[in-house]
């Protein structure tokens, strides 16, 4: 059943969907070469998303929820450190700390993107696209009867095996922490070798 992306549920949101609001930059990013994008997200996926963009966009702005403190890895707090540097060293990328995004505007495709830092004043960014990447659901709510972690994750051991007999999970609906292609075929092989 794999997994779904987390939506921001703000306005604008499903009415730019495919209209210049994406969760897959890969998929959908050279749509916006050489224009104006945000990328919203604190995580890794952010920072891939906003260093393709960095390559392909005029202007890239890149939206942490988190304070730029070392603590917090510079706002990301779960993000790989050389994906960071490799961020901060591009000219075109500029970093927001603290955003709280409010709303994406637009007339018939996204065209702005209103935000918040914390305790200061709104302010909109003129954007084209807009990149959100602030994690995935996994697709388990029909698995009631399953063991699941807090994430919502089916939990299975090494032979993907869950706990109850016979039935067995594989892919990214498990709780394994890579999301990959070749790691839900390998546990699906495994899952039926069982």
């Amino acid at each position: 059943t794999g997994i779904h992306p987390r939506r921001l549920g703000i306005p604008g949101e499903d009415k730019f969907d495919r209209k210049g609001v994406t969760s897959c930059t890969v998929c959908d990013g050279p749509l916006f070469k050489g224009k104006t994008t945000a990328t919203i997200g604190s995580g890794n996926a952010a920072l891939e998303s906003a260093l393709m963009m960095g390559g392909i966009a005029k202007e890239v702005f890149l939206l942490s929820k988190y304070a730029n403190t070392p603590e917090l890895q510079n706002g990301f707090p779960k993000g790989d450190r050389i994906l960071i540097d490799k961020v901060q060293e591009l000219k075109n990328v500029t970093i927001i700390h603290e955003a709280n995004t409010l709303e994406i505007t637009g007339k018939m495709s996204a065209e702005g993107l209103r935000y918040k830092i914390k305790q200061g004043e709104e302010k909109i960014l003129a954007v084209q696209g807009v990149m959100v990447h602030i994690g995935m659901i996994p697709n388990s709510s029909f698995a009631t009867m399953l063991n699941k972690n807090p994430l919502g994750e089916i939990i299975a051991d090494k032979f993907q095996h869950t706990d109850m007999p016979g039935i067995f999970v594989a892919g990214d609906v498990t709780d394994i922490p890579h999301k990959q292609i070749a790691i839900a075929a390998g546990q699906g092989v495994v899952a039926a070798l069982e």
